[in-house]
């Protein structure tokens, strides 16, 4: 996700988008899937304003193009071999209807597109592109915006580096489109960021960014993350060290960080703030927003939408609680609605 220079001064959006991914039902009186809420900035409430009928429901991210279209990944494709893939929304925050519908709308998924477990989605509207983060294989893959049906990705990035683990494996993005920069969340705790990414075609040099604090790793399993070019900052999540239900801390060792100089970093960076503990009420948060002044963030395992208020102003490692909160099913992401759709 990227704020432009002009989000700031603070703008009040009129409103937030948040991608609900409860667990699949097993009983009837489980949460249903593919269902997309809306809540005002002050998070006063949360309703229903979409849902996916007819389509995948196993919804990831999102991110809105120019014309207020939104483009939704998911997991659960009709194919065994790519069971990933993406949803394009005509105008999903301004439909009456709210449903999916199959004559307006359009996905891409199927063995050609290759989309394994794609995360989040990033939209480049001035080149027509789509830009996918795929956990599944430990990929970046790119498709053009108006994309349909099972079609293979214009280009793929095939390498973001090892681990101890195994390949680097992407989760968040966020793109600079004036200077072609892309940022990669990765759930090692690492940044990857490339300088010119379309213009390399997906294969150009990239940056690995480790950030710190006092001398120590600062982050174990980074998801979403928000650019602020103006600031030269980004504001990201860690999910922490417990990703399973039956580990201890799975719902209480998540963080907030600030990295600031994203431009000439390299390696080992010290963040600005790092927000976690008790107060906070970060668990397992997954996706980000930010309006200009606020920071909105999905905890998945708390069933939370939180804003945390001011966050630039500060420094240093803090357990701060959250400004204001709402509960939602599960929210897997959060993205502000584009202005175009309101």
């Amino acid at each position: 996700m990227l704020v432009t220079a002009q989000a700031a001064p603070h703008t009040t959006p009129t409103g937030l988008l948040v991608i609900s991914k409860p667990a699949r039902p097993v009983v009837a009186s489980d949460p249903p899937s593919g269902r997309v809420f809306r809540t005002p900035p002050d998070l006063s409430a949360a309703q229903l304003a979409f849902t996916i009928d007819g389509a995948p429901q196993s919804l990831e991210y999102v991110d809105f193009n120019s014309a207020g279209d939104a483009f939704i990944t998911f997991d659960d494709g009709p194919s065994l071999v790519a069971p990933g893939g993406f949803l394009k929304i005509r105008n999903l925050a301004g439909r009456a209807a709210g449903r999916f519908d199959a004559a307006r709308d359009q996905w891409v998924s199927g063995p050609r597109s290759g989309l394994k477990q794609p995360k989040d989605i990033v939209v480049s509207p001035r080149a027509g592109l789509v830009i996918i983060a795929d956990f599944g294989d430990a990929t970046l893959k790119v498709f053009a915006g108006g994309a349909r049906g099972d079609i293979a990705p214009r280009f793929i990035t095939p390498d973001l580096g090892r681990t101890s683990a195994g390949p680097r494996r992407p989760w968040g993005l966020a793109y600079d489109e004036s200077a072609d920069r892309l940022i990669v969340g990765a759930t090692d705790g690492t940044l990857v960021v490339f300088d010119r990414y379309l213009a390399g075609r997906g294969l150009g040099s990239y940056r690995v960014i480790v950030p710190t604090m006092q001398g120590q790793r600062a982050a174990a399993n980074l998801h979403d993350l928000v650019y602020l070019p103006a600031q030269d900052t980004v504001l990201m999540v860690d999910v922490g060290a417990a990703i399973d239900r039956d580990q201890s801390n799975f719902d209480s060792d998540g963080a907030i960080l600030v990295l600031s100089g994203i431009r000439q970093l390299t390696g080992e960076a010290p963040v600005r703030l790092r927000i976690s503990g008790p107060k906070s009420l970060l668990g397992n948060p997954v996706g980000v927003a930010f309006d200009g002044s606020a920071l909105f963030v999905a905890d998945r395992a708390r069933h939370t939408l939180m804003r945390f208020d001011g966050l630039l102003k500060l420094k240093g490692r803090r357990d701060l609680a959250p400004s204001a909160a709402v509960t939602v099913v599960a929210p897997e992401s959060v993205m502000l609605i584009p202005p175009a759709t309101r």
